[in-house]
């Protein structure tokens, strides 16, 4: 140790590479709006369908809960599991990991574990198996902005840009939502009719849940080419909102029904809402990070990309954030920065002022 503080180049040299590594280690620090309060949890939730709550518990409940118990390795470790089995039909577990677990590791492994299990289940609780990081549901930020036109009708404009912008959008690798929104397009309203569900036996359940089957993508697993693993997407059975009174329910009786048997299907616009941009009605860019994702580097990368989708479009068009996180992160950032390099500087002028040399100061 006194030969390294003997010779002040090497003194020099291990200053500098510490200085490296600490600017190494701060780019892998986790960047968020808001700091993580909440332990990673899954959540696993499906209809029974040829069980009572008490025998399916006996059956295959308990092994279910032993397998989450014991879901750990290197990557995930299990804190506590919560099983709740309704006498309404529905079984929902929750499991609750550790703060150093990644919450998309968490979620792959539930995943991972519940695609054996469902192979077991009848088609109908399959279908209604629904698996999500219930972690997502706590404030991260978003990021939104608007893009609004003078010359253009709302309903001409999202037709201009939304499919060009919508596939580079869906690219970026840390958002969990993204969407680009007309506040003055269609919406589609599905009105059940109760009194024809009752008469053919449908519950109110099984209902929503046909629709939500129908209209999200599916995880087909995960496929591993060399060392990268990637996720297998089914795409939705219902991609045309003519479809959708072709949805099928099944009733009590085993009878086999469509959407339009027991609901009303009906498309048309909301009038009543807009929004508005410097006085002129605009489309809305939304998104939301994921749960390891950097919300910064999102919302710079959406800012960048939808910049770049604009240059080639009509001058009339602008684009406006209106909720940032970057700049607040970045401005807090700087600021931090700012501090750093000041406490540096008074911390050698004192110890200049009390030496008196510059040069002993420097070595």
């Amino acid at each position: 140790m006194h030969k390294l503080y003997a010779n002040p180049i090497r003194v020099y040299l291990f200053l500098g590479l510490m200085a490296l590594i600490g600017l190494w280690a701060g780019s892998k620090l986790p960047v968020s709006l808001f700091p993580n309060s909440v332990r990673p949890e899954v959540t696993v939730s499906f209809y029974l369908s040829g069980f009572t709550a008490e025998s399916f518990r006996n059956d295959l409940g308990t092994e279910i809960e032993s397998s989450f118990k014991k879901l750990n390795s290197n990557l995930v470790q299990v804190d506590e599991v919560e099983a709740e089995y309704n006498l309404s039909g529905q079984v929902e577990y929750s499991i609750k990991f550790s703060w150093k677990t990644s919450a998309s590791e968490a979620l792959k492994e539930v995943q991972a574990l519940m695609r054996g299990y469902s192979e077991r289940f009848p088609t109908k609780m399959r279908d209604s198996l629904n698996i999500y990081n219930r972690g997502s549901q706590r404030s991260k930020g978003f990021f939104a902005a608007s893009i609004s036109s003078d010359k253009r009708p709302l309903e001409e404009l999202y037709d201009l840009i939304e499919p060009i912008l919508r596939p580079k959008l869906a690219e970026l690798r840390d958002t969990d939502q993204v969407d680009i929104w007309n506040p003055a397009g269609e919406k589609i309203y599905i009105r059940p009719r109760f009194a024809d569900l009752t008469s053919l036996g449908i519950r109110y359940g099984d209902l929503e849940t046909a629709i939500q089957n129908n209209l999200q993508p599916r995880s087909g697993g995960r496929v591993k080419i060399q060392d990268q693993n990637y996720g297998v997407a089914i795409p939705p059975a219902i991609t045309k909102s003519d479809d959708l009174k072709d949805i099928l329910i099944a009733g009590t009786n085993g009878k086999i029904f469509r959407l339009e048997d027991v609901a009303t299907v009906e498309r048309k616009k909301d009038d009543n809402f807009g929004f508005r941009t410097s006085g002129r009605q605009s489309i809305i860019v939304y998104a939301s990070p994921k749960d390891d994702g950097n919300i910064k580097r999102l919302s710079e990368e959406i800012t960048a990309r939808t910049r770049e989708v604009l240059a080639s479009l009509p001058s009339d068009i602008t684009f406006t954030p209106l909720i940032d996180p970057g700049v607040f992160i970045q401005s807090a950032v700087n600021h931090v920065m700012k501090e750093v390099f000041l406490g540096a500087f008074l911390a050698v002028l004192v110890l200049y002022l009390f030496i008196g040399s510059p040069r002993n100061v420097i070595t």
